[in-house]
């Protein structure tokens, strides 16, 4: 994941991914 596109895309899009993160690290 592209960090610096981070601005181009929409708040929940980046939520949703964060939440992903945190879902994998946390297993």
């Amino acid at each position: 994941m592209a960090c610096h596109q981070m601005n181009t895309v929409p708040l929940d899009t980046i939520i949703i991914h964060t939440k992903a993160i945190w879902t994998m690290e946390a297993s």
